[in-house]
């Protein structure tokens, strides 16, 4: 079945991402799956054929076959098949009249007859009296409907038409070929910089090549060219994908500010409410949600949105009867890696991993680092260790710039006893945190069992440094510093671990035991100075005995420098 392809193309494919709201740690179980429409399908106008020439379009000949041609120019715009006929009959009188060959290839093209228009558009390459480029554009389109899209894409190259190097860039982004598909969408701007649809297309560009601010800036060219409310709520979106939250919340209230023949109103206000997610107004963001919901009690990210937010605040009945509305309502594999993730916080394993086993092995290796994350926790509280490193693993392919995934790595790795492979990832994790405390002190965990105990005690100290109020990092180095047998400086470090978390027994456990290695290094003391007495006791005996021979002796030993203290 042949492809058809509008002459100019504006539609631009779906592309949905997944924004992560981070609520809590991953050891709590709370990271979201957040997912936000971004480069919808645009409703723009399609550029007709009499739009896009320069030349006219059906030319009067001057010649005898004016006839014919005048006859077929009058059928051109009613009867396709008609016009054919007299354009051929016009022919037939004239067989090479470019115009009358112009007139009936764009006919031709006009019905979808490809194949004979690339044929009757050949004739005119070379012709000085016709657009070369915009034949070129023409066979381009003509090739590319019949799916032969290698021609077509050399013959958009090479014309020097706007709507050639926007067309070229959309089939070199279907491709995956971003890179190219951003010279020729820069190709396209360079032809007509007033047009909104060129910049739309290159901040779509921007966005899949992973440069949000610029994406920002050209979609922002775009709204200024053409004010329209469906790229007020991409940008909007684009915001909170960079983490602008001020400028989406902006974004969002100019978007709610028109209600009236505002299609994205509701996006807004979703928009809005998941901003307050994100910022940990969950009660803000259920309020605003109920209101939308009441409007539209089915609407499935209304749902889903007011879902997240019960999920954070433990109201797991709630949030899993939102899931369930969102996924009737055709959210259905966010519904699902909702009711998994809230399962998982209820500690219901099983039954988490049942539903998330119900997504196939596509979307699950594109599920977000956040989502692959809580799966691999998931799986390793079942017990399938295997398993959860492959989640983690990929976890680490979503986002190689965050540090839990790699600590999660370290602990499994730690578990099995592979501490040389743990470091390599606690060292990691380190590089990419924030906040280093506990990766450190797990790192320093590693060098004890390695037996590096100095190595271990730097990272307890580094640790300390990071956070003045870490009760473990004071722990490991206590015990650490017992080990390098600097007993007082143990008892200082347990003692401080006590003073910032004085509800942890262990630390108490661990005092007694520095007490006892003390006690212990005190009587081996006192043992050793009762034996250095002894002997000096019975050094002094022997001397009364025999004062003046040993002081002979004593005299032979300084006068050959052969005397040492033995006591």
């Amino acid at each position: 079945m042949k492809k058809t392809t509008t002459f100019f193309r504006t539609k631009i494919n779906t592309l949905l991402v997944l924004v992560l709201i981070i609520l809590q740690s991953p050891s709590a179980f709370g990271l979201l799956e957040k997912k936000f429409p971004l480069f919808n399908k645009a409703k723009s106008k399609v550029v007709t054929v009499n739009e896009m020439e320069t030349t006219s379009r059906f030319n009067s000949c001057k010649e005898s076959n004016q006839v014919f041609n005048n006859i077929a120019i009058v059928y051109s715009d009613s009867n396709l098949d008609k016009a054919i006929e007299y354009y051929t009959k016009s022919l037939l009188l004239e067989p090479n009249n470019s115009y009358v060959l112009y007139n009936l290839a764009n006919i031709y093209l006009k019905q979808n007859k490809n194949l004979s228009a690339i044929k009757t558009y050949k004739k005119l390459l070379g012709n000085k009296d016709f657009d070369q480029d915009l034949l070129k554009f023409y066979m381009a389109f003509a090739y590319e409907n019949e799916g032969d899209i290698t021609i077509a894409l050399e013959l958009y190259e090479e014309s020097n038409k706007f709507e050639a190097a926007y067309n070229a860039s959309l089939i070199l982004k279907n491709q995956g070929d971003i890179i190219a598909a951003m010279q020729e969408a820069k190709r396209a701007i360079t032809l007509n910089k007033k047009s909104e649809k060129a910049f739309f297309n290159y901040a779509n560009l921007n966005f899949l090549s992973g440069n949000i601010n610029s994406a920002i800036n050209n979609l922002k060219k775009s709204l200024k060219i053409n004010f329209d409310y469906f790229k007020v709520n991409e940008l909007g979106y684009l915001y909170v994908f960079n983490n602008d939250l001020k400028f989406a919340r902006k974004t969002f209230n100019l978007l709610c500010a028109e209600k009236n023949n505002n299609p994205y109103f509701m996006s807004g206000l979703i928009g809005i409410a998941r901003i307050d997610l994100e910022e940990g107004k969950y009660f803000e963001c259920i309020t605003g949600i109920q209101e939308l919901l009441t409007i539209a009690p089915m609407h499935p990210q209304a749902n889903k949105t007011i879902a997240d937010a019960y999920l954070n605040v433990r109201n797991y009945k709630k949030a899993d009867a939102h899931y369930l509305q969102a996924f009737d309502n055709g959210l259905e594999l966010f519904a699902i890696i909702g009711l998994a993730v809230s399962n998982h916080k209820q500690e219901n394993f099983s039954t988490s991993q049942k539903f998330y086993q119900q997504i196939d092995s596509t979307e699950t290796n594109n599920l977000s680092y956040d989502t692959q994350l809580i799966f691999g926790i998931n799986e390793y509280q079942l017990g399938n260790r295997q398993k959860a490193k492959e989640f983690t693993d990929n976890a680490i392919k979503q986002d190689n710039k965050r540090p839990e995934a790699y600590s999660f790595l370290g602990q499994l790795q730690f578990e099995l006893g592979e501490y040389t492979n743990a470091e390599k990832n606690y060292k990691e994790a380190i590089k990419r945190a924030k906040n280093k405390e506990v990766y450190m002190v797990n790192l320093a965990n590693c060098y004890v069992h390695l037996n590096h105990f100095k190595k271990a005690f730097r990272q307890f100290d580094n640790a300390i440094i990071q956070n003045s109020k870490y009760s473990k990092a004071y722990t490991g180095k206590g015990m650490c510093l017992l080990k390098l047998n600097r007993l007082p400086e143990a008892l200082t470090a347990i003692n401080k671990a006590i003073e910032t978390e004085p509800s942890e027994p262990f630390n108490y456990v661990n005092k007694s035991y520095i007490h006892a290695s003390i006690a212990l290094e005190t009587t081996e003391e006192i043992k050793k100075q009762e034996h250095l007495l002894t002997g000096i006791c019975r050094q002094i005996t022997f001397i009364e005995k025999q004062p003046v021979i040993l002081f002979v002796r004593l005299q032979e030993c300084w006068s050959k420098g052969k005397y040492t203290n033995r006591f």
